[in-house]
């Protein structure tokens, strides 16, 4: 599975891109998991300081289809990680 990340996650990280590879299929929670354990930078902008993933700080896209912690998805995906938009 490819994870391209867009703007700051690309910044924050240090990378544009990761690859992760897995058998079946896995939860977007797991896969934060992984992206944090490979990215380190990434530690407190996914977990508060109790361990309790943060939501809504990024948004996790395939497709079309704005993901949710539990949905699944499988090692072919491509997952693009966006970082929040504001407005004023």
């Amino acid at each position: 599975m490819k994870v391209i990340l867009f703007k700051s996650s690309s910044e924050i990280a240090g990378t544009k891109e990761e690859d992760f590879h897995f058998e079946g299929t896995i939860r977007v929670i797991d896969l934060l998991e992984m992206l944090e354990q490979k990215v380190k930078f990434l530690k407190p902008y996914i977990y508060r300081k109790e361990g309790k993933i943060v939501g809504f700080r990024f948004a996790l896209i395939r497709g079309e289809e704005i993901l949710k912690l539990n949905d699944s998805i499988i090692d072919g995906d491509v997952i693009k990680v966006l970082p929040p938009i504001a407005g004023g």
